[in-house]
């Protein structure tokens, strides 16, 4: 079998990326790379110190060496966006004006799938020129409120395949 390192790309999965990252690293004997790291900074400031931290160098030096992502797609809401729960209400608002509809590893988008810019000083999460240069980018997401944002990430180009329900799946391919 083929070893499989698997590091956090954008921060939280679930609760914790590591909850993700170690059981799959487990299974395939590969190095585990979580970034311990909130997905948005609260300033560019605080950003920029910590990506200045060893472990966050040595963990985000290691997304070049990615072959296949697995990524979670959130919509511009409370509750269906980790991002968006991440800040302050007059940020998220201000994001939603300039017509953010989706997230994704905290890049966030509009309907056509263009990046908004507004965070960029503040991520903590992969590129979006590294996260381009990944062969394989699976989307995972569910539920019908993320249906305009499982519509925009793949028009992207971000992703190159997409996991999800039924529901969410005949409304994008209708």
């Amino acid at each position: 079998m083929r070893r499989c390192p698997t590091h956090g790309l954008a921060g939280t999965l679930a609760t914790n990326g590591v909850d993700l990252v170690r059981p799959i690293s487990a299974i395939t004997g590969g190095t585990s790379w979580p970034l311990y790291a909130p997905l948005v900074m609260a300033d560019a400031r605080t950003a920029g110190s910590l990506a200045g931290d060893s472990q966050i160098q040595e963990t985000s030096a290691q997304r070049s060496k990615v072959s296949c992502a697995i990524v979670s797609i959130g919509a511009w809401a409370p509750d269906a966006s980790q991002v968006y729960m991440s800040l302050r209400d007059a940020d998220a608002t201000q994001l939603q004006a300039a017509g953010v509809c989706a997230e994704t590893c905290a890049l966030v988008l509009d309907a056509n799938g263009y990046q908004v810019h507004g965070l960029d000083e503040r991520r903590m999460g992969i590129s979006e020129g590294n996260l381009r240069a990944i062969p394989a980018v699976i989307a995972v997401t569910t539920g019908p409120e993320k249906i305009p944002a499982t519509r925009a990430v793949p028009r992207s180009g971000l992703v190159s395949s997409l996991v999800t329900d039924t529901e969410v799946a005949a409304a994008v391919l209708d």
